[in-house]
C-alpha cells in the first residue's frame, strides 16, 4: 500500500506530465467532411423536435426552461419539484423521465430535442477546434476539483483523480448511454494517415476493484470463476433474467437489463437509496425499488459493511483515500447537518473505487508510453477509462502485449482487457 500523498505525486502524477504533453502534441485527426454532414443531421433532428413541441405546447421556444415549465404545468404534468426563486416546475432530464408515464410522446420529444442539441455541440466543437487539415489537440486536465465546480469547462480534473479534457471535452462523448450516436461521433476521430486506432478498455474494472476494496465475496467468486461479474446484481434487480443460459447468451438476451442493473448496482454500492433507483428505473415504483434493495443486500452483504466503514472514516477523519493513498477531503461529513453528512458519505463511498481506477489508469498510461518507445505507434488519447493508441498495423500484436502488461501488477488482482482496432475511434476493423 502507498505511503500517502507524496507517493501519489511522485509515482503517479509527476511521471504522467510528459506523457500527457506528448499526447496533446500528437493529437488526433477529425473527419471534417463527415462531421459537417453529421452536424447537419443532428441540427435537423433538434429543430424537428423543437418545432413539434412549439406546436404541441403553444410556446415560441421549448428550449427555454421558463416557457417549458409553465406549459407543462398548465397541462398538468405531475412533476412536484419547484425552483426556489420563481417556483417554476423543475424540468431536468431526471424529473422528466420519472414523469414519462404521464405523456410519453411529449416527454420523449423534449428529451430528444435536448439530446440532439447536446450531441450537435460535440460535433460543432470538433469542427471549430480542429484546423483545416483536421488536426485536433485536446488538453488533458490532470489535477483540480472539476466535479466540485459543477462540471464547467475550466481546466479542472475530477476530485476522484480521474483525467478530464477540454478543447474539446472527449470524456463526455456518449459511450453506453447512447450507443449508436456515440459510435457515430467517435467515428469522426481518426489516427494518422496509414495508421489505425487501438483502444483498450478494462473489463468490469469497477466491480473487480469493489471486490478487492470492499471484500465482496459474491464479486470475488464471479471474478475467480471467469463469470460476468454484473450478472448476480442484474439478476437481483431483475429476477426474470435468471436462467440457465451461459454468460454470452445471457448478455445477448438481457443486454438492456444488464446495463440498467449494472447502473443501479453501482449507484447502490456507492450509497444511493430508493430515489436514485427510481431515477434509473421509474417503472418499478416505490415498493419495487425497496424490493430491489432487499435483493441486492441479500446478494451482496459486504456492501453494508463497506458503507459503514467508509462512514466511520469520513465522519471521524474528514477524508477517504484510494488504494494508493490519494485523499479526498469531505469536511461536511463532520457537520452537524444530517443532510450534509449523508451527502458526504455518499460521495465518500465511490472515491476508494473510482479513485483507485483513476490511479491505475494514470500509472498504466506511463507504462504504455514507455513500452512503445522505439515503435512507430504512439499513445494518443484516453476517453472515459479507455486508452487509445495511434497504431501502425504491423505493430498491433506487439502493442496489445504492451498495453495488457502495463495494467497488470498494479493491484493484487488481474485486470482483463478488451481490445478494439479500427480505422477510427468508433469504427472497428
Amino acid at each position: 500500500r502507498s505511503e500517502g500523498l507524496w507517493d501519489v505525486y511522485e509515482k503517479i502524477e509527476l511521471p504522467l506530465v510528459p506523457v500527457l504533453a506528448e499526447m496533446e502534441m500528437l493529437g488526433v485527426r477529425v473527419d471534417r467532411q463527415k462531421a459537417a454532414a453529421l452536424l447537419t443531421d443532428l441540427q435537423e433532428l433538434h429543430l424537428a423536435n423543437k418545432s413539434f413541441l412549439s406546436m404541441m405546447l403553444g410556446i415560441d421556444n421549448p428550449v427555454s426552461h421558463e416557457q417549458l415549465s409553465k406549459a407543462l404545468d398548465k397541462l398538468g404534468c405531475p412533476i412536484k419539484a419547484r425552483t426556489p426563486s420563481k417556483h417554476l416546475m423543475v424540468t431536468g432530464d431526471d424529473e422528466l423521465k420519472a414523469a414519462r408515464h404521464w405523456n410519453m410522446l411529449l416527454i420523449d420529444a423534449i428529451l430528444d430535442m435536448r439530446k440532439y442539441q447536446k450531441l450537435g455541440g460535440y460535433v460543432e466543437n470538433f469542427l471549430e477546434l480542429s484546423d483545416e487539415s483536421g488536426k485536433l489537440h485536446t488538453s488533458f486536465n490532470q489535477a483540480g476539483s472539476w466535479e466540485e465546480h459543477g462540471g464547467n469547462t475550466d481546466r479542472r480534473a475530477p476530485s476522484t483523480g480521474r483525467l478530464s479534457s477540454s478543447g474539446p471535452n472527449l470524456q463526455n462523448i456518449p459511450h453506453h448511454s447512447d450507443v449508436e450516436w456515440g459510435r457515430a461521433i467517435r467515428s469522426l476521430i481518426l489516427p494518422r494517415e496509414g495508421h489505425l486506432i487501438l483502444t483498450a478498455d478494462l473489463e468490469q474494472e469497477e466491480p473487480r476493484i469493489i471486490a478487492l476494496v470492499a471484500g465482496d465475496a459474491t464479486l470475488q467468486r464471479a471474478s475467480a470463476e471467469g463469470r460476468d461479474i454484473y450478472r448476480p446484481a442484474t439478476e437481483a434487480v431483475y429476477p426474470n433474467t435468471r436462467s440457465e443460459l451461459n454468460d454470452k447468451d445471457w448478455k445477448a438476451r438481457y443486454g438492456e437489463e444488464r446495463y440498467k442493473g449494472k447502473t443501479i448496482f453501482l449507484a447502490w454500492y456507492y450509497g444511493a437509496g430508493a430515489p436514485r433507483i427510481l431515477d434509473i428505473e421509474p417503472t418499478v415504483g416505490d415498493a419495487g425499488a425497496q424490493a430491489i434493495i432487499r435483493r441486492l443486500r441479500a446478494a451482496h452483504p459486504a456492501r453494508e459493511r463497506y458503507v459503514e466503514k467508509i462512514a466511520r472514516q469520513v465522519k471521524g477523519e474528514g477524508f477517504v483515500e484510494t488504494w494508493f493513498g490519494r485523499k479526498r477531503w469531505l469536511p461536511t461529513a463532520m457537520s452537524h447537518n444530517k443532510r450534509d453528512v449523508e451527502a458526504a458519505v455518499r460521495e465518500a463511498c465511490n472515491m476508494p473505487i473510482q479513485g483507485t481506477a483513476a490511479d491505475v489508469l494514470k500509472m498504466a498510461m506511463r507504462r504504455v508510453r514507455d513500452g512503445l518507445l522505439g515503435m512507430d505507434s504512439k499513445l494518443c488519447l484516453t476517453v472515459h477509462d479507455e486508452v487509445g493508441v495511434d497504431v501502425l498495423p504491423s505493430e498491433v500484436d506487439k502493442v496489445k502485449e504492451v498495453v495488457y502488461s502495463s495494467f497488470q501488477g498494479l493491484l493484487p488482482i488481474e485486470l482483463p482487457t478488451e481490445f478494439k482496432v479500427g480505422v477510427s475511434l468508433g469504427g472497428v476493423g
